[in-house]
């Protein structure tokens, strides 16, 4: 009996981490467009920084406030909601740009941090 008791709580403790684990998959998940191949929340954040304070590590972005239809922002000032909202639609239907971000995003780090 005891046997079968440590049993059934295995399971139960096995299907409870499951469930945690779709369940958190999913709402990460959600927060994003679907079917980009980028997520967004942490693009907005880079996009954010580099405005707000912008700096050697981060001027790479600048490649993004370059193209003729990215809404435009002030440097060194916070954005607004209405910027945000303007920047996040930008990111969600420029995929290339944001490939093209991507790879840049990647020497970037490579330069600043990896090689420290």
């Amino acid at each position: 009996m005891n046997n079968r008791y440590m049993h059934k709580v295995l399971r139960n403790l096995v299907l409870g981490i499951g469930l945690i684990l779709i369940s958190s998959n999913i709402q990460a998940q959600a927060s994003d467009a679907p079917g980009l191949p980028y997520h967004v929340p942490t693009i907005m954040e880079i996009i954010e920084e580099a405005v707000e304070n912008p700096s050697d590590t981060n001027a790479f972005v600048s490649m993004l406030f370059e193209k003729e239809d990215f809404p435009k922002v002030t440097l060194g000032k916070s954005l607004s909601n209405g910027e945000k909202d303007a920047i996040r639609n930008w990111v969600e239907i420029h995929i290339q740009e944001m490939q093209e971000f991507q790879q840049a995003r990647k020497k970037n780090y490579d330069k600043f941090y990896l090689n420290q």
